[in-house]
């Protein structure tokens, strides 16, 4: 009896290192979340987050930071951080009424470059407008700064389109402007495993800052 007491003892001691074992090793992937290159399987893992409408908001809620907004000044209203993982997923959503498939998931990722798009919506409001005469690319006067573990990253280009406010049917019926701000940078340039911060300063002297934890992102 004592000898098949100490038999389970063991069995259990094993089983508990076991799991313990097992834990470490989910945790593993967690502390690298954010990839460069996507697998094709991660590929088709970001095509189903996309194209699930019950809970792709709270995915691509973890990409997107709302800065407070001020008393006077600009609105910047979102500022995201869109990894190779996320593009996956969006282009997914956006393409959910049409046939579009995994495979062709898989052919969008492999046409587009490996990049990480740093996305700024701005928009403007009673006290503040975006002065006239801004050089090409037109960004409103607002300039950038994106650091990671205190070594500045700079972009390879920037693109950016007119944005109008939810609810306005026009410029000239809300009165205001807003513009949607892309910086393109080479996914490879980002560590996985350190927070991202992202600095967006105003023509107002105003600085709206926010940091994503790349180890939380995918």
């Amino acid at each position: 009896m004592t000898r098949m007491m100490k038999t389970i003892a063991g069995s259990r001691a094993i089983a508990a290192i076991m799991a313990a074992i097992g834990a470490c090793a989910l945790l593993a992937p967690a502390a690298l979340a954010f990839h460069h290159q996507l697998s094709p399987e991660q590929v088709r893992e970001a095509y189903s987050i996309g194209r699930d409408r019950d809970h792709r908001d709270a995915f691509f809620a973890n990409y997107i930071h709302s800065p407070r907004l001020p008393d006077t000044g600009p609105d910047v209203q979102l500022i995201e951080f869109r990894t190779p993982y996320e593009q996956v997923a969006i282009r997914a959503r956006d393409n959910q009424w049409s046939a579009y498939s995994p495979p062709d998931a898989e052919k969008n990722y492999e046409a587009d470059p490996r990049e990480v798009i740093v996305r700024v919506l701005i928009y403007e409001t009673p006290t503040f407008n975006f002065p006239a005469g801004d050089t090409q690319p037109d960004t409103g006067g607002f300039k950038f700064h994106i650091s990671q573990d205190g070594r500045a990253i700079e972009g390879a280009k920037v693109t950016v389109d007119d944005a109008t406010p939810v609810g306005a049917g026009s410029y000239g019926s809300a009165g205001l402007g807003g513009i949607d701000i892309r910086l393109h940078f080479d996914a490879a340039q980002f560590k996985s495993d350190d927070p991202v911060t992202v600095e967006a300063l105003a023509p107002t002297g105003q600085t709206y800052t926010t940091t994503f934890d790349l180890a939380q992102l995918k």
